[in-house]
Order: structure tokens, then sequence, then C-alpha cells
């Protein structure tokens, strides 16, 4: 693969690979200096190894991952799953590894092979450091996964906090076409709900069945579930209604500035 310098890279990415573990900075960018062929040395890979880049974000090694990329690491590599640096700090909330992944431009949209990416797995995991992160750094909050799975989705099956700009009222490519705040209607997460109605998700939609929020929450048994979306029903309902309201008035208001700016009576 390496020609005559292949057993002297592996060599090499091993010796690079204990430094990592052993978090010793000092001794990464001492081998790394002396290289003439950092980067094949750092971007090696092979069936059994992680990327060097990718086990440093692991570890949330700031300093490694800073010294890697110097080295020209490939900052969007991947491991055999498709996961790349990004992907694994996300997962771990290895917030100051991330940060340095993100500054340095990676892809914070690239996926693995399932479609799972950075913010997705972040959300799933409730890495709230790295949900901030990575949606400040142009992360797509309705990146949909393999079955129309989404962030916001994941984080309402797990009872987590709603990705900050993701569409609530998104609908999701599964058989019964729930809204995130369906799933969390059904699992009776009764936090998710309160979030995603704070933050604008209609209880009013209904799924492929005809059912809204309320009546999934009712027929799985969450009579307090349901009893939190039959008000938040009212709510919209008096809502809707006084918009409905508004329009006509509006309207009328500025039919009234236009005759009075023709001079008509």
């Amino acid at each position: 693969m390496f020609g005559k310098r292949g057993p002297a890279v592996e060599e090499t990415h091993a010796s690079l690979r204990d430094h990592i573990l052993n978090r010793d900075n000092g001794a990464l960018e001492a081998s790394l200096a002396s290289l003439r062929w950092a980067s094949t040395a750092v971007n090696h890979r092979s069936s059994d190894t992680t990327p060097l880049l990718l086990l440093a974000a692991t570890q949330d090694d700031a300093p490694s991952v800073s010294l890697l990329l110097r080295a020209r690491a490939s900052i969007n590599i991947a491991d055999s799953s498709g996961a790349t640096a990004a992907f694994v700090a996300a997962r771990s909330n290895a917030a100051a590894a991330l940060e340095v992944l993100i500054r340095s431009g990676c892809d914070v949209n690239q996926p693995r092979a399932s479609g799972a990416t950075p913010l997705y797995v972040a959300a799933q995991n409730d890495s709230r450091a790295a949900l901030a992160m990575l949606i400040a750094g142009g992360a797509a909050v309705d990146a949909q996964k393999e079955g129309g799975f989404t962030p916001l989705l994941i984080a309402a099956m797990r009872g987590h906090a709603p990705c900050a700009g993701a569409d609530p009222d998104r609908a999701y490519d599964v058989a019964d076409r729930w809204s995130a705040l369906m799933v969390a209607a059904h699992l009776d997460q009764r936090d998710v709900l309160e979030a995603l109605c704070r933050a604008g998700a209609s209880v009013l939609l209904r799924d492929a069945g005809g059912r809204t929020a309320r009546e999934v929450a009712e027929a799985a048994g969450h009579e307090s579930a349901a009893a939190l979306l039959q008000g938040r029903e009212e709510e919209e309902a008096l809502e809707a209604e006084a918009a409905s309201q508004e329009g006509p008035s509006k309207q009328r208001e500025a039919s009234r500035r236009h005759s009075i700016s023709s001079g008509d009576g």
C-alpha cells in the first residue's frame, strides 16, 4: 500500500497512536515535527485501527486534534462505519475537540452510512454543548436519517430537549406520519412536550390515522400528558380564532387609509 515505506508508516502510526492514548502532547508534537511524511502517517488507515484524528476527538483532546490538523490530517477522514472526527466528538460531547474541528472547517453535515449526522448523534445522546456548537456551525437541523428520523425526532424519543431551530411540526417519513410532539406524547415525555409547545409545535396536527398528539397520549394511557395537550389545544384554537379576526380588521384599516390618501370621503 505504501511501497517501501509501508512498515515504517505503520510503526510511526502506532507510535503516534500511543502518544494520543497517553495524552502526551509534547511527544506527539515532537514526533510529528520529525517526520518528513507526517500526513501519510497521520492519515494511515487499516481495517483494525481508528484514524488518529478520530481517536483524539473521542478523547476530547483538543491539543492533539490541533497538532494532527497542522500535520495535514484529513479533517473529514472517516472510519469503517463512516464516522468522522466531528461525529465521534458530537457523540461523546467532546466540546473542546469539536470546537477545534468546526473552527478548522470540518463538514458538520457529513453523515455515516446510515445517514446519521453529527447533530443527530448529539441529539440522540443529549450532548448539549455539541448541539449548540453544531447548530452555530451550520449543521442542518432537519437533515433526515433512514426512515425520515431527524435530530428533533430522536431527541423526543429519548426524552431530551428539542434542537433549537428545528421545525417542530415537520412530518416524518415513517408509517404513522408522527411529529416529534406525537412521539413525546406517546412516550409520556412531559418535559419534552412542554419544550416543544414553547418552541411553537402545533397540537392540532393529525397523524396518518387522523389523531392529534392529545389523542395519541390518550390511546397510550398517559392522562397527564393528554391534559397538558388539551389545554394547549384550547389555547391554540383561541389563537387561531383571534388571528382570523385580526386579518379582516387589518384589511378594513388598510382600505380606510387608502381611501383617505386618495381623497375619497
